[in-house]
């Protein structure tokens, strides 16, 4: 088997890219959905400022390859964009009109998109731009974790260790 050159040398189209490393229907219409709103966010003037030329229509596939042919010449600017919207996706969680919870996969189709057209963004420090709360929900829900092991421990291991073999085999056995 051989593979054909003109395969090799194809450039396949960046939204379909996208859609294409997205297995399950039902995440690839959230994805698509969420990624539009990003997408159609960007004000067209960015587009005519940084690639000289505009999007001719507003659908999804053309404004793709445009933010990923961004990306491409300026990474920078495309980093800058994608900080700007977490920070405005943080007022919303700020304000209550969206859950703390969801702000990360309103982010994860832009990464899905740039990923997926081998374009590496440093994704840490935009992590860090999200509320605060976010964190704290994460150190709380490790710090329940760390009491409920600490009660276990008393609870079972530390009888388990003063008694004799047959009662440690009972108290496993109840388990």
């Amino acid at each position: 088997m051989e593979i054909p050159l003109d395969k090799i040398n194809q450039r396949q189209d960046p939204y379909q890219l996208f859609k294409d490393s997205i297995k399950a229907p039902d995440t690839l219409r959230k994805y698509n959905k969420d990624l539009y709103k990003f997408l159609s966010a960007i004000p067209t003037k960015v587009y005519q400022d940084t690639l000289g030329k505009m999007p001719q229509d507003t659908e999804p596939k053309t404004l793709a390859s445009f933010f990923v042919e961004l990306a491409r010449k300026n990474l920078d600017l495309a980093y800058d964009i994608i900080a700007a919207f977490v920070k405005e996706k943080k007022k919303l969680v700020e304000q209550g009109n969206l859950n703390p919870n969801s702000l990360p996969n309103h982010i994860k189709p832009i990464k899905v998109l740039l990923d997926s057209n081998k374009i590496s963004l440093h994704w840490k420090s935009l992590y860090m731009l999200y509320p605060l709360f976010l964190f704290e929900i994460l150190d709380t829900s490790i710090q329940i974790q760390v009491k409920l092991q600490q009660k276990v421990d008393q609870k079972f291991l530390l009888p388990v260790r003063h008694c004799q073999e047959n009662q440690r085999n009972d108290i496993f056995h109840e388990l």
